[in-house]
């Protein structure tokens, strides 16, 4: 089953017998254990899910209902480890197989946090018990060709990297398959910067650059389903095959970044 992007790219971000935590405090327990395709960062899941606030003190931790798939009949597909999910899920449903069921005990920090969201509290430990019914391979669909193999640093999910790039709408006819080129960094004279496998760009980017390092120069060919879809940009027509030429020049842990000191009106600093 392939994720319709068209009904919009963003997703909405909202296990063996003993529980078992994470460095993290996420708490993960496999109710059964699937024997199908392995969930792996970058494949598309289909689930089905049930939520609830933590509560140690009601059976099975359980309290109050927040939130489910079941009772609308309608399976939730995010691409895993992407973002499109809380951190708690993107970490938790990793490596479940499909027919599996698993139990996640997510803490605050790895969910809603702080803020809260909804009937959510502020600081709610949440519950979950997720159902794997479909895995796929998205990358698969995506041509990967290296014109360049770098020898820097790896673009990994939540990296922020640095990259220049052309886009070319694929004409089988034309050299090399490219047909008119509708973008390009080059000619502005200005990198982008972006945080990889996070949705800020279309998925067929965040699959087609991962495991990159910088130095490396790679041409991704693109599907409509992983681009633009049916939507109609001018000069991208409707379910457009995409080819993308980019070259990767930095990639940075976003946690390492040292936002610069404010100064006060003296101009000391703060």
């Amino acid at each position: 089953m392939k994720l319709n992007w068209m009904s919009g790219l963003v997703v909405i971000a909202m296990i063996l017998t003993a529980c078992s935590p994470s460095k993290d405090g996420l708490q993960i327990k496999d109710l059964v254990v699937g024997e199908g395709e392995v969930a792996t960062v970058g494949s598309q899941v289909s689930v089905h899910y049930s939520g609830w606030l933590y509560a140690p003190d009601s059976t099975g931790g359980k309290g109050t209902f927040f939130d489910g798939s079941v009772d609308r009949g309608q399976q939730f597909n995010f691409i895993l480890g992407f973002g499109q999910v809380i951190p708690g899920w993107d970490q938790g449903l990793e490596g479940m197989k499909v027919g599996g069921k698993r139990e996640l005990i997510i803490p605050a920090e790895l969910a809603y946090g702080v803020e809260g969201r909804g009937s959510i509290p502020a600081n709610s430990a949440l519950i979950f018990e997720v159902e794997l019914f479909d895995v796929t391979d998205l990358s698969s669909d995506i041509i990967k060709e290296e014109l360049v193999v770098g020898e820097g640093a790896e673009a990994t999910p939540g990296m922020q990297i640095k990259v220049h790039y052309t886009g070319w709408l694929m004409n089988a006819d034309s050299t090399e398959s490219k047909g008119a080129e509708f973008d390009s960094s080059i000619g502005r004279g200005e990198m982008l910067e972006l945080l990889i496998a996070r949705s800020q760009v279309i998925p067929g980017w965040d699959l087609g650059l991962l495991g990159m390092k910088v130095g490396g120069k790679r041409r991704i060919t693109i599907p409509p389903y992983l681009a633009y879809g049916d939507r109609d940009l001018g000069i991208i027509p409707p379910n457009s095959t995409l080819i993308f030429e980019v070259e990767l020049f930095d990639v940075v842990d976003p946690a390492t970044i040292v936002e610069p000191a404010v100064e006060d009106s003296t101009g000391q600093g703060q």
